[in-house]
């Protein structure tokens, strides 16, 4: 066992105390911690669904010849990318105001 090993160690363990430190903190605020989590589900859904849309898209549209789709595949891509940026934006906020809360409150019990 070398030094990097212990210094792992160390860091995993620290780690894993910071957490145990920050839990009261993050237990006060289980709505809005649900809603960071949602948000972010949310928004890797919509980008990761982006290339299935449009696989769809090129398999009906082109394979197929049905032009008259082509409008309905437009109209679902801004959607869920309309989606998307709403979930970001609602993670960003949420987390955002997930820390505030909570160094507000690490503030005041110093």
């Amino acid at each position: 066992m070398n030094w990097r090993d212990e210094d792992e160690k160390e860091k995993n363990l620290s780690y894993r105390v910071l957490l145990m430190k920050l839990m009261p903190y993050l237990g006060k605020h289980p709505i809005l911690l649900l809603a960071c989590f949602g948000g972010v589900m949310i928004a890797s859904v919509a980008s990761l669904s982006v290339p299935w849309i449009l696989g769809r898209s090129v398999d009906i549209v082109l394979v197929n010849h049905q032009v008259d789709r082509l409008f309905f595949f437009v109209i679902v891509l801004l959607g869920t990318d309309a989606v998307g940026a709403f979930a970001t934006y609602l993670h960003s906020y949420c987390f955002t105001l997930l820390g505030q809360k909570i160094l507000h409150a690490m503030r005041h019990d110093l």
